[in-house]
């Protein structure tokens, strides 16, 4: 189980990774998006302002996720970020 203090630490150095927040419009869905090609989380919203409060909460349990090594190891391989890296098993290749 991962702690709050360590999800904490691996989301301030995913949030440095991501840099800025900048939502777009998606006029196919009709919201405001953020994605980051680092990190396989997205979340849209009906302002710019609910995205950029709301897509670091869903960083954290992605990386909580990460930690207690709750990916599928497709999604690990994918994930190119370093917020919730494990130490690297002998077992596991990239």
């Amino acid at each position: 189980m991962a702690t709050k203090k360590e999800i904490n630490t691996h989301l301030k150095k995913a949030l440095i990774e991501v840099g800025e927040i900048t939502p777009i419009f998606d006029d196919e869905v009709g919201e405001w998006v953020f994605s980051s090609p680092l990190y396989p989380v997205e979340y849209g919203g009906f302002s710019k302002k609910e995205v950029i409060k709301n897509y670091p909460k869903y960083l954290r349990a992605f990386i909580q996720h990460r930690i207690e090594d709750k990916l599928h190891p497709l999604m690990e391989r994918k994930t190119t970020g370093h917020g919730g890296k494990r130490k690297e098993d002998v077992n596991f290749h990239r």
